[in-house]
């Protein structure tokens, strides 16, 4: 652990929560939790990760978006920052389970870490637990920019701007945006339509008409959800088919339909 948390080859979280596209060298945040909860079940660590909140025992790695950094500082015996209740053998495990966390954040992201939080007492002594929640609230500490950022790509995205009007690579770019918007709350209501209205000018009329049908369908979903809470909408029977995400499925397979079939107007006219 001590060879991969210096390793520059290894994926390593470095604060970004939006999907990574597979070319970055680093980690979002899914598979981060997902690596380190793997890794932990590997080396025997479970034990750090349960703490008691609310009169109820928690697993942290599970109810992360429920606990906050100070409650699981709480849920240790610190006394005057140190670990004084901790036997000799079990303080050589939670060097290890902080050892474990640190293997997978990089440098730059250590050392906000450290900026952050390096003023509390015994921060470089914590168990892995606090350093799992620290690493998941500086992540968090910017996600407003991140997905305020995301809904103004998601306006400013266009069609005509990808050659031969390539509605795969715009609607893939629109999955990657949608995703990164997902970190927040719920998506905006109209999030949907906001996504086919790039779609409906085409050069291509058969096209065209398959997405104002569409359209038609998703306005009608998202009409009966404006005025209650945003989240309800993805309960709703068609959302799955009629969501975002399922919006862009619809959309690949559609224009690799029709270029299979060598009817994509825009890549004809340039033949």
């Amino acid at each position: 652990m001590t060879e991969a948390r210096e390793s520059e080859t290894i994926l390593k979280l470095q604060r970004k929560l939006e999907p990574s596209t597979g070319i970055e060298k680093e980690l979002d945040k899914e598979t981060f939790i997902l690596t380190v909860t793997q890794l932990i079940a590997e080396y025997g660590q479970e034990q750090f990760y349960y703490i008691e909140l609310n009169n109820k025992v928690m697993n942290v790695l599970e109810n992360y978006h429920m606990i906050t950094v100070q409650n699981i500082i709480d849920s240790y015996r610190l006394v005057g920052g140190k670990l004084e209740s901790f036997d000799r053998f079990e303080l050589e495990d939670i060097t290890n389970s902080q050892l474990l966390i640190e293997s997978h954040l990089s440098k730059s992201f250590r050392a906000k870490l450290q900026v952050r939080f390096g003023p509390l007492k015994g921060f470089n002594k914590c168990p892995g637990s606090v350093l799992f929640m620290m690493a998941l609230e500086t992540c968090h500490g910017s996600v407003a920019l991140d997905i305020e950022g995301a809904k103004l790509a998601l306006v400013s995205l266009s069609l005509s701007s990808y050659h031969e009007e390539n509605v795969t690579d715009c609607a893939t770019e629109a999955q990657r945006i949608i995703k990164l918007m997902q970190s927040g709350y719920a998506l905006p209501v109209s999030t949907g339509s906001l996504l086919l209205g790039n779609f409906t000018h085409t050069s291509c009329e058969y096209f065209n008409r398959k997405v104002y049908n569409l359209l038609n369908r998703v306005r009608y979903m998202e009409h009966k959800y404006k005025l209650t809470d945003s989240k309800a909408i993805i309960f709703d029977p068609e959302y799955k088919e009629l969501g975002p995400l399922g919006l862009v499925a619809v959309l690949l397979e559609w224009h690799s339909n029709l270029l299979a079939d060598r009817m994509w107007t825009a890549l004809i006219a340039l033949r």
